[in-house]
Order: structure tokens, then sequence, then C-alpha cells
């Protein structure tokens, strides 16, 4: 006796079946390919945010190191470090610091007046992920604290005619006589200097650069700023002028014992027919 009607349920049966089954596979492969994906995009982000992460505090343990080099003019650096810092025969360091999202560890490497920083920042890693350091190393410079040859924290105006900066080297035989100025071998680094302005050259003629902070103002007239052949008025020359400038004016503490008046006037004029050097 036989029923057709069943057994061709059955098959049918048996074939929604593997359907179901190959459905059911293909939607988990997906969804576990799906997973991996967002996975493997959050260990990369994590690893980002690490990477950055280690240069900012490399960073700062270059700006603690750099504390500890400007503790004042000149070379005097010295005395400070090894108080705070532990000398270890040719540096000094390591000084380790622990943040909240990883730690740094600096060394102050002597080379006399130009010492050089090296920082490692560490920074805290999630997802198991390899430790990730970011080294810096900043090769420093010693500039005098006389950083041009006039430089005033606010104005500086240039009235009247023939006023003229530039500059000589009484260390050097070929800028000077006997260390003293001579004209005919002056240099041209008679600079004037303002952190916040304004600047009002007028017809004075700068043998020299022009610095000022990024936000004085400045008026250059009929003057012109530039090396000694340069001359054309009312110009500065290309390269001569610098709008970065960043210092720090400490204040004057007046004398303790010896007789001294304070200026009534902060307006120092300098009348025509003048030079300045240095």
């Amino acid at each position: 006796m036989h029923f057709p009607n069943i057994k061709r349920k059955q098959e049918q049966g048996v074939a929604v079946f593997l359907v179901m089954i190959c459905l059911a596979v293909v939607l988990g492969i997906t969804a576990a390919g799906y997973m991996l994906l967002i996975s493997s995009q959050h260990r990369l982000v994590s690893q980002s945010m690490n990477w950055n992460t280690a240069l900012a505090l490399a960073e700062a343990g270059v700006e603690e190191g750099l504390s500890q080099l400007n503790v004042g003019y000149g070379t005097n650096y010295i005395g400070s470090a090894m108080t705070n810092w532990t000398y270890t025969g040719s540096s000094f360091g390591p000084v380790t610091r622990t943040l909240t999202n990883g730690s740094y560890s600096a060394i102050i490497k002597f080379n006399g007046s130009t010492p050089t920083i090296i920082c490692t920042g560490y920074a805290a890693v999630s997802y198991n992920l390899p430790s990730v350091k970011r080294i810096i190393q900043v090769d420093t410079t010693n500039y005098s604290p006389y950083m041009a040859a006039m430089t005033a924290r606010f104005g500086v105006t240039f009235s009247g005619s023939g006023m003229t900066t530039d500059s000589y080297d009484s260390a050097d035989t070929n800028h000077s006589i006997n260390g003293m100025y001579n004209a005919a071998t002056r240099l041209a680094t008679g600079d004037v200097a303002s952190m916040y302005g304004p600047v009002q050259l007028q017809n004075a003629q700068i043998h020299g650069k022009l610095k000022i902070g990024a936000t004085a103002a400045w008026d250059i007239g009929n003057g012109f700023v530039g090396d000694l052949a340069w001359s054309t008025p009312g110009q500065i020359q290309a390269g001569w002028f610098q709008n970065d400038l960043n210092a720090t004016f400490k204040d004057v503490d007046p004398p303790s014992s010896l007789p001294w008046c304070r200026l009534t006037s902060a307006r120092i004029p300098i009348y025509s027919a003048a030079a300045i050097t240095t």
C-alpha cells in the first residue's frame, strides 16, 4: 500500500529544514564577521588614542624638563636640577611621573649650556593591546636675555629723523676695533622687539629684524627694516620680520638700600640724529 503524498511532504520538510540550517549558518557567519569588524575597529581606535596619549605624556615630561632649565637666565639650571632630579654622572634623572592615563620618564643629558631632554611617554592600554610608548628628544639652545637692541613690553615710537639701529661684536676683531664700535664693520643685528606694541618706525632705519608679538600693531611709515644693504623706504626686507615674539618681562625690583627715584613717565625720548648700537 503506497502513500505518495506523505513521502512528498517528508521530502519537502527535509528541504525546508536544510534551507533553515543554511540560513542560520549564513546569518551566524554574517553576525560573527560584523562583530569581528566592530571589535577590530574598536581596537584600532583604542590603539590610536593610546598612541596620541603617549605623545601627550612625553610632551608633559619635556615641559617638566624645560621648567628645570628655565629657572633663570643663563646656564644656572644645574642647582635646581641637582635638587629636584638625581644626577647620574652624565644626565639628570630619570624622573618618572604616573598620571591617570599613563606615565612618563624623563632625563636631562648634561651638555653644558645646551642640554638635551629625552622623555618617554607610556599610555595605559586596554583589550590586551601591546604597550604603547612615544619618545621625544629636545635639543635646547641658550639665548641671551637681551634678545634685541631695543626690547619693550609695550609701544616703541621712533620720532624725528636720522634714527638708526645696527650692532657690533666686541669679541670679534672683524666687527670691532679694540672691542669698540666701528661703523665700517657694523652688523645688521640691531633688532627692535615689542611684545604688545604698537611699534611706529616713522623714518627710522632698522638694520636688523622687527620682532613683535602676535597681537601687536605696527606701522613702518617711511622707515625700513633689513640688512645693511637694504634701504627701500616703507619696506621690510623679506625674512626680516617676525610676528611670533613670546617673551616674559620680569618686574624690576627697586634697590633696597641705595638712593633711587621712580621715573615720572614711561616714555623715554631719543632725539633725532641719534644712533643705537649694540
